[in-house]
């Protein structure tokens, strides 16, 4: 049981450290703003909420949803 949870912490910080690698080189400049702003920390919550906090991929459907709005209202 302990050997599983470790190992799927190390997949996790693997695709955590593979996926902020590929942001650093989209964005080529970062700075605290960027990262941890009141920018991000909304998009965060915002995507919880329209997801739906209590249904298991809510999260991940607001984080689609608000990304791509946001993307879609850029242009």
């Amino acid at each position: 049981m302990r050997r599983e949870k470790l190992r799927v912490t190390v997949v996790s910080a693997a695709l955590t450290s593979l996926g902020g690698a590929l942001f650093a080189q989209c964005l080529m400049y970062l700075n605290p703003e960027t990262l941890s702003g009141i920018g991000v920390l909304l998009q965060i919550v915002f995507a919880a909420i329209a997801g739906g906090m209590y249904a298991m991929l809510g999260p991940t459907v607001g984080a689609v949803l608000t990304i791509s709005l946001t993307e879609g209202l850029r242009v």
